[in-house]
């Protein structure tokens, strides 16, 4: 009926269920509601009672947050994205009282247990003021916004995602930088080396012997570094590294990236990294741009490849199968030959005995003509008896046409690798190479090309 009027309408039942019952039912219950409340870039948090407090600030510049109290320090931007979501989604559950006198001591709030600001820059834009749950309901707790002086009921998940160490949002990962825009690692240390990009998505270790770089090894090792993080936070401000072996590095790695300015191309330093230790057991790293020391993990140190030749491409050679004339196979004094007549074609040469598959022989040839390590592991004819290698060890010799003429390409097999594969043996430069064969081309090898087991005749 409209009032004043006679007349009696039937209207929907839907217009009298959007009808509120009562004032709080036209209340907006977000605990952070306003447009202008919305762009704040600091977040403070206190506690005078628990003895906590931090805050963070946004940087337009960069768009990363950063602590800025009890210290000035890195954060998480993961972390700090998720508080932040459930500070601004956070509703109000019911409206307690909007009496500006009431006494706050019942509610915990005369003196908070909590108090967030936000703000923008030095301005406090809101100060919200948690105090204790109701006795009735654990889940909820008081809460007052000194910008309306009502007190509310809110979900105490807020409460506790605020009560935090400031610890518990630094930034624990060591190293930022962009992977796709470096274009230099220098690592100094005891065997120091330098990779750099050249084009075409080509990179090349420059230091101390030029060869070209594996782009997998090199992309593992820039998740490596991006990976490593900070066990524990050892000490924030530090005058003096001695203790944590920082003021001569064990090692040093230095990260750059070119930029142009006026038309000269310049490289410049993007992140860098000190280890160090001085405690069994312990590994430490500091940034340069930074005071504090971090405690590492062993396995962030050890990860690190040590030298320039573990990044050497893992591509041994490639050689074309219509190309291999033979295989010789030999250990010790005993040897036997497979000669290649044609495509799959394969028999034993003169005086050569046993059986070959020659489906088996091609697989295993072919796999051999494209060989490539799994990992360097270490090189120079004085390592091989650490990796289970004899002078009359097992062999197998690729004899190939290239530009007309016969080459050998000679790998020779050793112990059984970490990665339960064989280690084998190849020679660069008149220096000897130990690598971790890959295992579908080790047992191919062993199954279709194994080592002599007596002395031929005539041979």
């Amino acid at each position: 009926r409209i009032a004043g009027g006679d007349a009696v309408y039937v209207a929907p039942l839907e217009l009298r269920q959007i009808i509120p019952d009562s004032i709080n039912d036209w209340r907006s219950r977000a605990l952070i509601f306003s447009q202008k409340e919305s762009r704040f870039d600091r977040l403070e948090v206190n506690s005078a009672t628990r003895g906590i407090g931090f805050a963070i600030q946004h940087n337009p510049t960069n768009r990363i947050w950063r602590i800025i109290k009890p210290l000035q320090a890195r954060a998480d931007n993961t972390k700090i994205d998720k508080l932040l979501m459930t500070v601004l989604s956070c509703r109000i559950t019911d409206f307690i009282t909007d009496d500006p006198n009431e006494d706050l001591a019942k509610y915990g709030i005369a003196t908070p247990e909590l108090e967030l600001v936000i703000g923008i820059r030095t301005n406090d834009l809101i100060t919200v003021q948690f105090g204790k749950s109701p006795t009735n309901d654990p889940t909820q707790v008081y809460a007052r916004i000194l910008n309306y002086k009502n007190v509310v009921l809110v979900n105490r998940e807020i409460f506790d995602k605020l009560h935090i160490p400031f610890t518990e949002l630094r930034e624990r990962r060591l190293l930022s930088f962009n992977p796709k825009t470096i274009t230099e690692i220098a690592v100094r240390g005891v065997s120091p080396f330098t990779v750099q990009y050249q084009s075409n998505q080509i990179w090349r270790i420059t230091e101390p012997q030029d060869m070209i770089a594996d782009n997998g090894l090199l992309s593992l090792f820039v998740t490596d570094l991006l990976s490593v993080q900070a066990k524990e936070f050892e000490k924030d401000v530090v005058t003096d590294y001695t203790p944590y072996g920082l003021t001569q590095p064990l090692r040093q790695v230095v990260i750059k990236e070119s930029i142009t300015n006026q038309g000269v191309m310049t490289n410049v330093v993007v992140a860098a990294l000190d280890f160090g230790t001085n405690v069994a057991g312990k590994f430490f790293a500091r940034r340069p741009d930074e005071s504090s020391v971090y405690e590492i993990s062993e396995l962030d140190y050890y990860r690190l490849p040590e030298a320039g030749w573990q990044l050497r491409s893992r591509q041994i050679w490639n050689i074309n199968i219509s190309n291999v004339v033979s295989i010789t196979v030999s250990k010790g004094d005993s040897m036997y030959q497979i000669l290649r007549r044609g495509d799959r074609d394969w028999i034993l040469g003169s005086g050569s005995q046993g059986i070959i598959s020659k489906v088996g022989v091609e697989r295993a040839v072919s796999r051999l003509c494209a060989l490539q390590a799994n990992s360097w592991v270490a090189r120079g004819i004085e390592n091989r008896s650490n990796y289970g290698f004899t002078n009359d060890g097992y062999k197998i010799a690729l004899n190939a046409r290239v530009d007309g003429q016969v080459q050998v390409f000679i790998l020779e097999l050793g112990g059984q690798s970490k990665s339960m594969s064989l280690y084998g043996t190849v020679y660069f430069d008149n220096q000897a190479w130990i690598f971790d064969i890959p295992w579908i081309i080790a047992d191919d090898i062993i199954q279709n090309l194994p080592p002599p087991q007596k002395i031929i005749p005539g041979t």
